[in-house]
């Protein structure tokens, strides 16, 4: 059984924000979450193991309490079974949650380059 870390960050901007910022903070309270909430701003930042997906759910129920938000919280997904990390990304529209799943894609391995972080391909071994 492999070990799952979610870790989710990201802003919410919601002019509605404002109006039912206690609505907000205590839904996510109900499932042990900390949210902060100045103006019509929501910051979330989580790592833990989340088995049930609470987060998640908290940002199902987010989006039916302030309808449409800009920005995203993006959630990465990383695990012990040595796997690259998969990626969620969250919105709210339209009273909805909307979620865009990715996956780390890796390029090909080069020597990194000293003077910049732009690196160059390995040409060791090659004449």
């Amino acid at each position: 059984m492999t070990d799952t870390l979610y870790e989710y960050d990201g802003v919410l901007a919601a002019p509605s924000l404002a109006s039912r910022s206690t609505r907000v903070v205590a839904e996510a309270a109900r499932i042990g979450l900390s949210v902060e909430v100045f103006g019509d701003l929501l910051e979330l930042r989580y790592s833990g193991r989340d088995h049930n997906r609470s987060v998640r759910e908290f940002l199902r129920a987010l989006a039916s309490i302030i309808g449409h938000a800009d920005g995203e919280i993006a959630c990465t997904i990383s695990d012990d079974s040595g796997a690259d990390p998969r990626l969620e990304f969250y919105s709210c529209e339209d009273g909805e949650l909307y979620v865009q799943e990715a996956r780390v894609v890796r390029e090909a391995r080069r020597l990194a380059d000293r003077g910049s972080d732009a690196g160059t391909p390995s040409t060791k071994g090659r004449s």
